[in-house]
């Protein structure tokens, strides 16, 4: 799952974050509590796989952080 967020309700932590535009939080929140991964680790083990581009990659989802661990498969 890359960045699909459950559908939430009212009062729950995500919903809050949201609300608050604190996405950076949201980001973090969702990753760590819920295990939705972003886009850019789907995208890191494809790359390390070998299944995409890392140039077309990161021009089509924005470019990777270098102090971030996208590579959870190694």
């Amino acid at each position: 799952m890359a960045e699909v967020y459950p559908l939430l309700r009212a009062g729950d932590r995500a919903y809050s974050l949201i609300r608050q535009g604190a996405f950076a939080e949201l980001a973090e929140y969702m990753t760590l509590e819920v295990g939705v991964d972003s886009k850019h680790a789907m995208a890191a083990d494809k790359i390390v796989e070998g299944l995409i581009d890392p140039i077309i990659t990161a021009r089509r989802i924005g470019y990777f952080e270098p102090k971030k661990a996208w590579n959870r498969s190694a």
